[in-house]
């Protein structure tokens, strides 16, 4: 198939416009996810308060819920947006609720008239490394998916573009090929 000049000059029109919009959102995956093979993470501030009552606190959402979201209120932080839960850790049930701002943890110390809130905030970078790993909003995690749907087709125009090119077809080629053998390489090697 020939590539008319217009048709051409379209394509590269169409593989710029994508490209330089989605280049922020790619380089933040791209810094992020490099850092994270190093253990760079991004720190979090850590803030534990001391929780009494005066009857036994029993860990279910319906309960905890209500005595983390007095505490917050008295310590003037918004809720979390995303959804409570309860999990399993060590043996013991623990109340979790997130969102891009806090960290919330709350479990009971071995009296259950006592419990633990632990109020993490993250630094900039550690938000990232969150929306790095899908933490982020509903419109956060579309938009990424049309990233990845993007450079999938960008990365196909390059090949097809190369392909019609007598000039770059082979080293197109050898360049697909060689990067196809380094990465068996890498998931054979570890």
């Amino acid at each position: 198939m020939y590539l008319s000049s217009k048709m051409r000059f379209n394509l590269i029109k169409v593989h710029t416009i994508l490209g330089v919009f989605f280049l922020p959102l790619a380089m933040m995956f791209l810094i992020s996810g490099a850092l994270y093979t190093f253990d760079v993470k991004g720190e979090l501030e850590k803030l534990t308060y001391k929780v009494e009552r005066q009857t036994p606190i029993v860990m279910t959402l319906d309960v905890v819920r209500p005595i983390v979201e007095q505490e917050l209120a008295k310590r003037g932080i918004a809720l979390p947006k995303n959804s409570p839960k309860m999990k399993r850790k060590k043996g013991r049930l623990q109340f979790r609720w997130s969102d891009m701002d806090h960290r919330i943890r709350f479990s009971l110390s071995a009296d259950s008239n006592v419990g633990f809130l632990r109020i993490s905030t993250p630094s900039l970078y550690h938000r990232f490394t969150q929306l790095h790993f899908a933490n982020g909003s509903l419109l956060f995690k579309v938009i990424a998916a049309v990233m990845v749907a993007v450079l999938i087709v960008q990365f196909l125009m390059g090949i097809v573009v190369s392909l019609r090119s007598t000039k770059m077809r082979k080293l197109m080629l050898v360049s697909l090929f060689s990067g196809f053998g380094v990465f068996v390489i890498l998931i054979v090697v570890g």
